[in-house]
């Protein structure tokens, strides 16, 4: 009975920590016309325009996507609108760059921000720490 209790709660654990590490890594939803997967699964291309949605309420619109798995930052070209439908502020820019572990979003080129859907902002390369709500 005990090895059998042992054994359960050592499956238990393993199935969890199986479960939880393999959900850290798909924060990001495609949802794109043409999509290439290369790099033994590491890198995702999408291509002819697409949406990517977050765990936390993030969705993003870009002509244009590179995805590395490994580092976890997606890089997005192209007629970008990024959209916090949580914290209620848009970006539109020709190009980001989100790194999704350090939660820092960085634009390029001329970008305009649209905060409490009252507020704009206008700008050129913008820094943006998504657990600070700070932009510069």
């Amino acid at each position: 009975m005990k090895n059998n209790l042992i054994t359960l709660s050592l499956s238990v654990i393993f199935i969890f920590l199986v479960n939880f590490s393999s959900n850290a890594y798909e924060q990001f939803n495609f949802d794109i016309t043409e999509i290439e997967i290369v790099e033994n699964g590491n890198r995702f291309i999408g291509k002819k325009r697409g949406k990517i949605t977050t765990n936390d309420g993030i969705v993003i619109d870009g002509d244009t996507f590179n995805y590395d798995k490994k580092n976890n930052i997606i890089n997005v070209l192209g007629n970008v609108i990024l959209k916090d439908n949580l914290k209620d502020y848009t970006l539109k820019t020709e190009g980001i760059t989100y790194f999704k572990n350090e939660e820092k979003i960085i634009t390029k080129d001329l970008t305009k921000i649209i905060v409490k859907s009252k507020y704009t902002f206008r700008s050129e390369n913008v820094e943006f720490l998504r657990n600070e709500n700070k932009f510069s």
